[in-house]
């Protein structure tokens, strides 16, 4: 809870131009009660998350319901703002954009569209009956460090796009409008990265088309060949036959990587999990692929869930930048990690997985609000660092995790709070009201 909304919150607003008036009252209300409130957040919540600002639960609900609450063109314009001001740079530069799905699971006997069922009792599997709704996200790494999340593009399911007479577009497809409609400078070289799930040609021709570069695990069936034609062994078991004394030897130590800029390492795992990796690379035709050029990689250790030096885990990966060493190509698809970070901390530190409504039109929105709140808190960090000189806190500040850049936001917040308080205090009667008004809104939103 806080007496007032932060002013760096409506400094943001200010910025993205907003122009609805009612959304320019609500929205830093939902972004200041999503990052500041300590608990399951709902409507309630969102409701008496500002203590002196009369709200009720029900007036939160209905604007997650307005049709005219486009949640999603408010968040594409706020992530367009936040790139341009990294825009300014005309040397040449590497961005990363990671994107991968995530699931947000549910109760079995949820009543909410588009949910697909999970071990479903006829079925006779083990455990509890779950629902679960699918979201392709990205996050755009600029060389600085700043995460940019990407708009969510929402997975429907064929049951709900016949029902509401939507056009069924897979996963895959997905990705690749969120890569064709990526807004990046002419000066900045793309990384995409992605997991097996995306590995193929349709990917990879979207790469190609916009001029990006595409690093991506092999599926195990794919096979050497020109075009389409299949020719030899699978490139799974074309690297197991590699010989192993010719492998280069790769260490990368936490802190020390060329790509270190992208990371984010927490104070006590800087200098510590090194990972040794014995690779080589080739450029081969691959069936589907194309000419691109093939990594067979063994890294130590393997975290399964501990860490044991004694294994090894095998993957092969393929890009389309063939002028990329393995070096190169094995730390910026280490990268993609990043992502899987960036999910944890949106479900465990904003609140992704808190929705407990029926509406599934008002969840869309819900996560939008999520990922401007967390968009928000890059903002945050691009305007201390500008305001710090030292260069010890300006490394704190860009290593800081979501919690860590919640934490500065309470701060701000209580600065912000005892300023409204020492401002009623020079009124006469001005602290009995301010008591009278927190006393009366929390009754309300109760």
């Amino acid at each position: 809870m806080t007496l007032t909304i932060p002013h760096v919150i409506h400094d943001f607003i200010e910025k993205i131009r907003i122009h609805n008036v009612w959304q320019r009252i609500i929205i830093p209300r939902l972004i200041a009660g999503m990052l500041l409130w300590q608990g399951e957040i709902n409507f309630s919540t969102l409701a008496k998350a500002i203590l002196t600002e009369n709200r009720n639960r029900s007036s939160i609900q209905r604007f997650f319901s307005r049709e005219r609450f486009r949640s999603r063109d408010i968040y594409t314009v706020a992530s367009n703002f936040m790139i341009e001001q990294e825009q300014k740079a005309e040397y040449k530069r590497i961005w990363v954009v990671i994107i991968d799905g995530t699931s947000n699971k549910r109760g079995g006997f949820t009543k909410i569209e588009n949910a697909v069922q999970y071990r479903k009792k006829s079925k006779g599997k083990k455990g509890s009956s779950t629902k679960a709704h699918t979201f392709i996200m990205g996050i755009l790494i600029t060389e600085k460090g700043t995460r940019i999340p990407l708009p969510r593009r929402t997975w429907y399911t064929r049951s709900y796009c016949r029902k509401h007479k939507r056009k069924y577009i897979s996963m895959v497809k997905l990705m690749g409008l969120m890569i064709e409609k990526l807004n990046v400078p002419e000066n900045v070289q793309v990384i995409i990265l992605a997991d097996e799930y995306f590995e193929g040609k349709e990917i990879k021709d979207v790469c190609d088309r916009n001029s990006y570069i595409y690093i991506c695990p092999v599926d195990s069936r794919r096979r050497f060949g020109n075009g389409t034609k299949r020719e030899g062994s699978t490139l799974y078991k074309h690297g197991k036959w590699i010989a192993r004394n010719g492998l280069e030897t790769i260490l990368l130590i936490p802190g020390k990587e060329e790509t270190v800029s992208y990371r984010r390492y927490t104070c006590e795992k800087e200098m510590k999990n090194k990972r040794t990796y014995r690779a080589t690379s080739e450029l081969r035709n691959v069936a589907g692929l194309g000419l691109v050029r093939v990594v067979y990689s063994w890294k130590t250790p393997v975290y399964d869930p501990r860490r044991d030096d004694s294994r090894q885990s095998y993957k092969v990966l393929v890009t389309n930048g063939v002028e990329l060493k393995t070096r190169q190509i094995i730390e910026y698809y280490e990268l993609r990690w990043q992502i899987e970070i960036f999910f944890r901390e949106i479900k465990s530190s904003i609140g992704m997985c808190h929705y407990r409504g029926t509406s599934f039109e008002a969840f869309e929105k819900y996560i939008d609000m999520i990922l401007l709140s967390f968009l928000f808190l890059e903002y945050l960090r691009k305007c201390l660092l500008e305001k710090t000189r030292s260069k010890a806190k300006r490394k704190e500040i860009g290593k800081a995790r979501t919690t860590e850049m919640i934490y500065r936001l309470s701060l701000i917040a209580l600065e912000d709070d005892m300023a409204y308080i020492a401002e009623a205090a020079r009124i006469k009667g001005g602290i009995g009201k301010l008591l009278k008004t927190i006393k009366g809104n929390l009754k309300i939103a109760a």
